[in-house]
């Protein structure tokens, strides 16, 4: 190839095969390999132990030199060094990259799912002057109590069995905090998980003989924590204790809508390409102990008395829980949906794929 000149047309055409062989190179030949590989949007490992291989391996965007037979000066201009000279060390590593990006993408899309469901409650008191779904403490419990475990959990998550037959990332687009993420994590399942925290939410009032329209504009005057003033709907009249008790019950209900829904979310979230199931639902014992622990804590915040007085809380109608259920399930189904159209277009390149695969 370096006999004549070689023109851009003919590294085109050279470096399209999926495999090629330079034989007998300089240190001039090797670094130019690795420029033209550049030129052309490629990420470039080079390996080598010798010191005409030093300029190449500072030049590639992944130097990897030899621990045991490579020289120091190679060594120097390297990023990696292997300390057992096998070639299968990278693989490995290539691998442990590839987990630990996933795990992180996992641990982002599970936890900004939750920041909408707790933003949303406060919209609804400013614009429509509905009672607030969720106390301050009951957020910050959220942040730094029931999603702290489970999110962490991630991290002891073992690879996908897809990890190694995936094409590369494309670095230029193909970022950790991406705009699939943010689209699954706001659009998707932050609304899903809205939307079955504001059911469960007036799911109480319901219970209570309250409408919307009943219960519209009245967090000035009612059901508030003291001070309530007479609320009478349809010839049935609510006295300060009732609407605190009632209000109390609601943002219950919001509480184990947001916090069970997520039970099942972090399931979901476990696998980012292939269905939950082949990849093993128990193994994370992490995980594991981050759900009983939200469970736990929705059941302390609920019903322990003391703590429902502290957490502005009270036990509300049972049926409430079936909305986590519902909720959970919704997410469930149309992340196993995502992964099988994800795993049968992926392959094509499809558009469809490109924005699935968060």
């Amino acid at each position: 190839y370096f006999s004549s000149p070689y023109s851009p047309i003919d590294w085109d055409r050279a470096l399209h095969n999926d495999t090629l062989v330079f034989a007998r190179t300089t240190t001039q030949k090797k670094l130019r390999i690795v420029q033209e590989c550049q030129e052309r949007g490629h990420i470039v490992a080079m390996t080598g132990d010798g010191v005409n291989d030093a300029p190449a391996l500072k030049k590639s965007d992944i130097g990897i030199a030899m621990g045991l037979m490579g020289s120091q000066v190679a060594k120097e201009a390297a990023d990696v060094v292997l300390m057992d000279d096998s070639f299968a060390s990278i693989v490995i590593g290539v691998e442990e990259g590839r987990l630990i990006f996933d795990n992180l993408v996992k641990t982002i899309a599970y936890t900004l799912a939750h920041l909408c469901p707790e933003v949303v409650p406060v919209l609804l008191n400013l614009l429509f002057g509905i009672p607030s779904g969720l106390s301050s403490l009951q957020i910050l419990s959220i942040d730094l109590g029931t999603e702290l475990v489970p999110a962490i959990s991630f991290a002891y998550e073992k690879a996908e069995k897809s990890i190694m037959t995936r094409r590369p990332r494309n670095v230029e687009v193909d970022k950790l905090v991406s705009r699939p993420l943010l689209v699954y994590s706001y659009l998707i399942s932050g609304i899903i998980i809205s939307v079955g925290c504001l059911l469960a939410y007036m799911h109480v009032f319901w219970n209570h003989g309250l409408s919307w329209s009943d219960i519209r504009n009245s967090s000035d005057n009612h059901f508030l924590a003291t001070d309530n003033d007479v609320l009478c709907v349809n010839d049935h009249c609510y006295s300060s204790s009732d609407q605190n008790r009632i209000a109390c019950e609601a943002r219950s209900a919001w509480y184990i809508t947001l916090v069970g829904s997520q039970v099942w979310h972090v399931w979901a979230c476990k696998t980012r390409t292939i269905p939950v199931f082949s990849h093993g639902l128990f193994e994370n014992p992490v995980t594991n102990v981050g759900v009983l622990l939200e469970i736990a804590l929705i059941v302390i915040f609920c019903y322990v008395p003391g703590v429902q007085t502290v957490m502005q809380t009270q036990q509300p109608v049972w049926t409430v829980w079936w909305y986590c259920v519902g909720v959970g399930g919704v997410l469930w189904l149309y992340n196993e949906i995502r992964k099988w159209v994800v795993m049968i277009f992926d392959s094509k390149q499809s558009k469809i794929a490109k924005w699935l695969m968060w």
